[in-house]
């Protein structure tokens, strides 16, 4: 069920638009690399058993931030794609909090 939510994750990332700020301040790095380190490990967890997939998607789902449109989109289809009952992990939470914080400091699409 995780690699379906993940699959669906993916669709919905690929409508960003990849739109890029160019935000270059250290803060902007930080929570850029932040980002990427925290999806790559929840993508990782939601693929576990084909681990060359995740690397693949890690690598293309990071290379910029998503829109806070695209990245509400995503957290409600990953939410729907858990079991009933069942809370997001401790690492797509930290991805999510990391995303929102790296569109706060580089803006949406960046850097």
């Amino acid at each position: 069920m995780r690699a379906v939510a993940s699959g669906l994750c993916i669709l919905a990332f690929a409508c960003n638009g990849g739109a890029r700020n160019g935000a270059g301040n250290g803060a902007c790095r930080q929570a850029f690399a932040e980002y990427q380190r925290t999806w790559k490990i929840a993508l990782a967890e939601d693929v576990a058993d084909m681990p060359d997939l995740s690397k693949e998607l890690g690598e293309k789902m990071t290379e910029t931030l998503p829109t806070r449109d695209v990245l509400r989109k995503m957290r409600d289809m990953h939410t729907l794609g858990l079991a009933p009952g069942t809370k997001e992990s401790p690492a797509w939470v930290a991805a999510y909090a990391a995303a929102e914080r790296g569109i706060e400091l580089c803006g949406e699409g960046g850097p």
